[in-house]
């Protein structure tokens, strides 16, 4: 006959299996959350890693030649346009002398080497100005990168929690059919069975039913 004590540890190492089976489900999955934890955190300061570059006093120094010399393209276009305009009304208003002509054409220069001074000195204030609306949109580009990375990050801590909260519980047959052997021995001992020869220790020796 099957002795009760071995019953009821029987029951109790299910359960425990049980439960170190659950503890190790849930630390690896306490692990799969930090791995993906761990990418979003890298996103985010590569994102502003990539971002500061542009503060770099060298790279902000070419940036702004940059933006200088293409304001200076754009705004001596711009004169060059208008003094051609002017320089046709003229033409066609004058046409009377070699003299006009002469005139006309060192206005021509004239206006010119004024345009390329006045477009060099308006890109110098442009440039700083273009490069800030440059660094202004890259700044918020960033912004919402990190943001999006932030908030991705926030539904997967949830939905991590969920996962390990389902994978810490027990497997439920294994913990109910411990359970049952460990009640099925102490029923034993509570309900017919007794120790034979009690020890002065206190211990329990062999049963036998009653």
């Amino acid at each position: 006959m099957c002795n009760p004590l071995a019953i009821m540890a029987v029951g109790t190492a299910m359960q425990y299996k049980a439960q170190k089976d659950a503890e190790r489900r849930a630390n690896r999955q306490i692990g799969v959350g930090e791995d993906r934890n761990d990418v979003y955190n890298q996103n985010i300061i590569n994102t502003i890693d990539d971002n500061a570059q542009q503060y770099d006093p060298q790279a902000r120094q070419r940036n702004i030649e940059g933006a200088q010399d293409a304001a200076y393209t754009s705004l001596r276009d711009f004169l060059d346009r208008a003094n051609e305009g002017r320089t046709q009304t003229d033409t066609t208003q004058g046409r009377v002398s070699e003299a006009f002509v002469a005139d006309r054409a060192k206005r021509a220069i004239d206006n010119a080497n004024q345009a390329s001074v006045v477009a060099r000195l308006m890109s110098k204030m442009r440039g700083v100005s273009d490069l800030q609306t440059d660094e202004a949109i890259n700044n918020a580009g960033a912004a919402s990168k990190v943001g999006v990375n932030a908030g991705q990050q926030i539904n997967m801590a949830r939905a991590n929690s969920t996962d390990v909260s389902q994978a810490a519980q027990p497997n439920a047959g294994l913990m109910l059919a411990g359970a049952m052997a460990s009640g099925y021995g102490m029923g034993k001992i509570i309900n017919g069975y007794r120790t034979k020869t009690p020890s002065l220790t206190g211990t329990v020796g062999e049963y036998t039913p009653r």
